[in-house]
């Protein structure tokens, strides 16, 4: 009997000696193991008593015979024993909370891999015959919701967990991981694909890595797998995925296949995750030389420069999917954000490049961009540029020349604004983060705010801005030919129903914006209408031109953003405008 285990029967098993057929002395070993490890609570004494009592078993010459023709000739003894008594263990409930909370917790993740790479080839090749020819005794789910399978020739059990699928364990090719996918499990009636849920629900690490070995080196899937079905598993798995199971290693497979899918928001979002992680890893750099693979040295920089190289990919890749998912802004962040860590890693030319193409992107942007959007805009794309002041003032340069080309003065001294604002978070920890370098880089932009001013006609500060709309609109009232309208870079400003409303209204009355273009019109159209106009066609609920719904208080504009469209606008006669501009005014003069 063993020690410490009342009741147990195991003693009266492993007593026999040479009347026992080979073999038949291992089945009965294992078949106490199970009823004793059911009886046996997770932490105990008596569990680790039996773990131990399993290992001599596996090392008595009688079983050791039965078991040896399984193994690689380098692995030792010792070494097998111990690894298969807790690789079995593990495929009950009990043993594997018994496991993860002993010493042994650390190493549970390798147990099954090195396990199972240490299998000579043949009982290898063995595994995965059965499972292509649909042997469904193979493998079962455990209650834990691991993968179990038979080792063969060796009445144990396994439980998968870790990597086994990959180098170091099985090592399964495309095909291998496929049939795999497509075998059945014990029950004969659920394959492998679909108790995947089940366990990437609890298990999200393993369920990935036996993806991983199902996608090509391109992100393909062979035929036989349901890419939509699959798409869906590596949605799921990634959701489930621990906030400590941060690997880029992991994610690598899956930004692939969504690139094979062509599924680029997912491929972007998941490239952008994957940099985050590398860029979140920097602070645990070794603070030291160390020695890398051909023996070289490495020193700290040299580390940091590479580890910078590898961030700047995975922003890169980011941006490119995000172009392909028509996501411009996203894609210009990245393409910043590849530009700054890839000249962290000296190469400046491609980091130029990259500048450049974020830039491009950022053109339908900043042309889309309202006025109050530009200081979130900025803020965003300063982050991405870090403490390289450099970059930030390339960035801001070619944001506020867009908006001047577009005669938007306010916006282009509203990118220096959002400048100035980011400018003590963002210099103090950098290069340039000394005091004089922050105030000439601040004097810099005040400058380029009071330009933008005196380019608009405002003088050097931008003033009281209902004062400047009224007199900006009692000025075209006045002056505006009947058949003229305002016309700026895509929006047109029609001003009949501000000339209905002209004569009742008080001269101090506050002016405003009603934004009235269809959905899919190229220009936006805009009428000036009053405030008391306004709160008119919102009490008698007036109908949208062209959209079937009411007005509300976001079709109507004021503040800066009026201003600014009403600075931009310029006299053009009405003929030459799309129809957009002339349909409207009817209905909201009746308004006013």
């Amino acid at each position: 009997m063993i020690p410490g285990i009342s009741g147990s029967r195991i003693g009266a098993t492993t007593g026999v000696a040479s009347d026992v057929a080979p073999g038949e002395r291992l089945t009965s070993a294992l078949a106490e193991f199970e009823v004793e490890v059911q009886r046996s609570a997770p932490g105990s004494a008596q569990l680790t008593r039996l773990v131990d009592w399993l290992e001599m078993e596996v090392l008595h010459p009688e079983n050791w015979r039965c078991l040896r023709p399984s193994f690689k000739d380098c692995a030792a003894r010792r070494w097998i024993a111990e690894h298969l008594a807790r690789a079995h263990l593990a495929t009950f409930a009990a043993g594997v909370e018994h496991l993860q909370d002993s010493a042994f917790s650390a190493q549970l993740g390798t147990l099954a891999p090195c396990l199972l790479g240490a299998l000579t080839q043949d009982a290898r090749d063995d595994i995965v015959r059965r499972w292509s020819t649909g042997d469904a005794a193979a493998l079962q789910v455990t209650d834990k919701q691991y993968f179990a399978m038979d080792i063969p020739g060796t009445g144990f059990r396994c439980a998968l967990i870790g990597n086994v699928f990959g180098p170091g364990g099985l090592c399964l090719t495309q095909r291998e991981a496929t049939d795999l996918l497509l075998a059945r499990l014990g029950d004969g009636a659920t394959t492998v694909l679909q108790a995947l849920r089940r366990v990437a629900g609890r298990n999200p690490v393993t369920a990935g890595q036996l993806l991983h070995a199902a996608i090509g080196a391109d992100g393909s899937l062979l035929p036989e797998l349901d890419a939509a079905e699959v798409r869906t598993l590596v949605a799921s798995i990634l959701e489930t995925l621990r906030p400590e199971a941060r690997s880029v290693v992991f994610r690598e497979p899956f930004a692939r296949y969504f690139n094979w899918l062509r599924d680029d928001a997912s491929a972007a979002a998941l490239r952008k995750e994957m940099a985050q992680i590398l860029a979140d890893q920097a602070g645990d750099l070794v603070p030291q030389a160390v020695r890398v693979r051909d023996g070289n040295i490495m020193a700290p920089d040299d580390i940091r420069v590479q580890h910078s190289y590898k961030v700047g990919i995975q922003h890169s890749l980011a941006a490119l999917h995000f172009r392909e998912a028509n996501a411009p802004m996203e894609a210009a962040i990245q393409y910043v954000s590849a530009g700054i860590r890839l000249s962290e890693g000296g190469d400046a030319a491609i980091a130029d490049e990259l500048m450049m193409r974020g830039e491009a992107q950022l053109l339908s942007v900043l042309g889309a961009a309202r006025y109050q959007d530009i200081g979130d805009i900025v803020s965003q794309l300063l982050d991405a540029c870090r403490a390289d002041y450099a970059a930030i003032a390339r960035i801001s340069r070619f944001c506020a020349t867009v908006f001047e080309s577009q005669g938007r003065m306010l916006s282009a001294a509203r990118v220096h604004d959002a400048v100035i604002a980011c400018l003590p978070g963002t210099l103090e920890s950098g290069v340039d983060g000394n005091a004089r370098a922050m105030e000439s880089a601040r004097a810099f932009h005040v400058r380029q705010v009071q330009r933008h001013y005196e380019s608009a006609g405002l003088g050097q500060a931008l003033g009281d801005v209902s004062t400047l709309i009224r007199s900006i609109v009692h000025a075209r009232v006045q002056t505006l030919m009947p058949v003229e309208r305002l016309a700026g870079p895509n929006y047109v400003v029609n001003l009949d129903a501000a000339q209905k409303m002209f004569l009742n209204e008080p001269f101090d009355s506050q002016w405003l914006l009603l934004s009235v273009n269809r959905d899919d019109a190229h220009e936006t159209t805009y009428h000036v209408v009053s405030e008391s106009g306004k709160r008119e066609m919102l009490a008698q609920a007036t109908v949208h031109p062209y959209r079937e719904r009411l007005l509300d208080a976001s079709d109507f504009i004021d503040g800066t953003q009026a201003l600014e469209l009403l600075l931009s606008a310029r006299p053009v006669v009405a003929s030459v405008l799309s129809s957009a501009g002339s349909l409207a005014p009817s209905q909201i003069e009746r308004a006013g």
